[in-house]
């Protein structure tokens, strides 16, 4: 009608969106199965492995530590290059075990390669750590941090961008995956400090080049090493309006956060955040 306002579904942007989206989680899926029935004798344990956080720089740094001529890419059966595994959204499946040993298959490259995975919501899901901690003992652990406020906005626009729907589950999570210090904590309960890399979002995106060459020395890499696209922006999003009450609430639960965040941080400079 005439006047009338026009509702998301009748946008041929949003109708895009939320298909390609979903079609890519049983993509996904489809390849997390077919890797767990063909799974037996097959790959290692990963050499490292990004547990978080979402919005924080993981897909920039994932696409630049797997540029170096020493790591190779994971991929998925049809040779696709997977950042993303996702392997343990699941915490409950029956066959839980075996699907664990069967992680493993990912990871079939030569052993004088290093091969890992990110997946950005294994330290907010907490269970994954355990697993990994359990599957593979010596294995090394990025963490990219981002403010937290502006993390949740970054969060809050990737997720309109893909169609997803702004509702209470999706806010909620979003603001509490920015309350790093139970996160972090859990993970050194399960991880030595040591076997943990922290990177800092708004450090990394000033002087990536001495960045990344830390990361490769954490990996035990050639640190000379200087791939193309370091300024390259990757997995940006369009900026949207959101509500001041919403930012106001995530504000004061970080702020009650960061003390918290320093103790188990200590040797890590917070200062960049507002």
């Amino acid at each position: 009608m005439p006047g009338q306002s026009e509702t998301p579904a009748n946008n041929p942007q949003d109708l895009l969106k939320r298909p390609r989206f979903i079609l890519g989680e049983k993509r996904r899926q489809h390849y997390r199965d077919r890797i767990y029935r063909e799974a037996e004798g097959k790959g290692r344990a990963p050499d490292y492995v990004g547990v978080g956080a979402q919005r924080a720089g993981t897909s920039r740094w994932h696409t630049l530590i797997t540029a170096h001529p020493d790591v190779v890419d994971v991929t998925d059966p049809t040779g696709r290059v997977v950042k993303e595994i996702h392997w343990f959204d699941q915490p409950l499946a029956a066959d839980t075990t075996d699907r664990d040993q069967a992680y493993f298959a990912w990871f079939d490259a030569p052993e004088d390669k290093t091969i890992g995975e990110f997946t950005p919501r294994y330290l907010y899901d907490l269970w994954p750590i355990d697993r990994l901690a359990e599957l593979a003992p010596d294995l090394k652990i990025f963490v990219f941090l981002r403010d937290p406020l502006s993390r949740l906005v970054s969060a809050l626009q990737f997720y309109d961008q893909r169609g997803i729907v702004l509702d209470r589950d999706a806010v909620r999570e979003s603001i509490w995956r920015g309350l790093y210090s139970n996160q972090l904590d859990y993970l050194f309960q399960r991880f030595p400090r040591e076997q943990v890399f922290v990177g800092i979002h708004e450090i990394g995106s000033t002087r990536p080049t001495e960045e990344l060459a830390s990361m490769y020395r954490f990996l035990d890499l050639d640190d000379s090493f200087v791939p193309d696209g370091m300024d390259r922006r990757v997995n940006g999003s369009a900026k949207i309006e959101i509500d001041e009450r919403i930012l106001a609430t995530a504000r004061t639960l970080y702020e009650a956060d960061r003390p918290r965040l320093e103790a188990v941080l200590p040797d890590v400079d917070l200062s960049a955040w507002t």
